[in-house]
């Protein structure tokens, strides 16, 4: 058994209120073990991107987290910004979910890639070849072509792709990927599914997961965890908890997301 990359207990956030008394996530225990594939499923506003949130540090200022996030033997949200800092990126990475928004539309798309390499190779002549390196792990074809581009000469596919290499460019043991398939086609989706199972497997870099794309998370996760309304409804080994199942939570998605395959199908 894989030894645990990152844990979650006891997970609360609230609103900064004096008279607020009701938690957003209420309780929630989550692990990720070592060079696994870890998805967490549910409804929008079930209170996913919040722990997301809590992991790297950047909750908003109007709420407050209670509980523990252990990363090795760090307590996250006891450690300070500066600390964070060390940790960000460089062990912890991340990918936004839109994509549009998280790249700076001014900039070349190489530019971008190398000021996160900047922080992790100290040879100036060294970043580029590493970069190439990078986009060619997710599957971008013409490397040099795409570095000298700005993010809007690339397809919503593309940017994603991006996205996971500059999230993986500090090399970190696990990466945190918001929606990675949000608003793609299904031949889209399953180009990103082989690229994500690809990089897993060649780097061995552990990812939690957040999607509402249950097919994603079937084929390619080893656990899975379901929310809904603040809390963990169920986990365990992914294609187990798919198949044997009783969580209404996830009976729910998986019956909406068959809905809606047949809906398209038309």
């Amino acid at each position: 058994m894989n030894k645990n990359i990152l844990e979650i207990r006891g997970l609360k956030v609230a609103e900064k209120r004096r008279d607020n008394n009701s938690f957003i996530v209420k309780g929630v225990d989550l692990a990720i073990r070592e060079n696994t594939i870890c998805s967490l499923v549910g409804k929008s506003g079930s209170g996913k991107s919040l722990i997301t949130a809590c992991i790297m540090g950047i909750l908003a200022s109007n709420l407050y987290s209670e509980g523990e996030i252990l990363y090795r033997d760090k307590k996250l949200l006891e450690l300070s910004e500066e600390q964070l800092n060390r940790i960000r990126g460089k062990h912890i990475g991340i990918v936004m979910q839109n994509c549009s928004c998280s790249l700076n539309p001014l900039v070349k798309n190489g530019r971008q890639l190398s000021i996160v390499l900047k922080e992790h190779l100290s040879k100036k002549d060294s970043r580029s070849k590493q970069a190439e390196k990078l986009l060619r792990n997710v599957k971008l074809d013409n490397p040099r072509s795409v570095m000298n581009r700005y993010p809007h000469e690339l397809s919503g596919g593309m940017k994603q792709r991006l996205l996971t290499a500059i999230g993986i460019g500090g090399a970190p043991e696990l990466l945190i990927m918001d929606e990675p398939t949000k608003g793609m086609d299904v031949i889209l989706r399953n180009q990103m599914a082989d690229m994500i199972y690809q990089l897993h497997k060649k780097t061995n870099v552990s990812i939690l997961m957040i999607t509402h794309d249950l097919e994603l998370a079937y084929n390619i996760s080893h656990d899975c965890y379901v929310m809904n309304q603040g809390r963990i409804t169920t986990h365990g080994e992914t294609k187990k908890l798919f198949e044997t199942t009783n969580d209404c939570t996830l009976i729910d998605l998986i019956n909406a997301q068959k809905m809606m395959t047949e809906f398209f199908a038309v």
